[in-house]
């Protein structure tokens, strides 16, 4: 929007959601959260919607966010060692590669415990 005070009042919006939502994870069992986003959803099945997925996706995401967070400082780490200054925005598809590479994992992790 082109205003000083408006971009560091989206900046603290987003660091409140991502402290908030990395002390839900610290702090909550993940059974439990996932109890918690499928009774919120629950009202979502009557229009068939596959509340199940998708509270099992969003716990994921949750779980997974500090996870992507050190990925991020690590690659930052490595990039400041070689260059001596951050990497900023160059670091977006190496994380890229790393959260997909994480995201599969997962997913074979689920598939063979759930025996699909």
């Amino acid at each position: 929007m082109g205003t000083t005070p408006l971009g560091v009042a989206s900046a603290l919006r987003l660091a409140s959601a991502a402290t908030l939502a990395l002390m839900l994870t610290l702090t909550t069992r993940f059974e439990d959260l996932l109890a918690v986003l499928e009774a919120v959803l629950h009202p979502l099945q009557r229009l068939g919607v596959p509340t199940e997925r998708i509270a099992l996706g969003l716990g994921l995401m949750l779980r997974f966010a500090e996870n992507f967070y050190v990925q991020w400082q690590r690659l930052d780490d490595a990039y400041r060692a070689r260059s001596g200054r951050g990497g900023g925005l160059r670091l977006l598809a190496p994380l890229t590669i790393r959260t997909l590479q994480t995201a599969e994992r997962v997913a074979d992790a689920l598939a063979a415990r759930l025996g699909r």
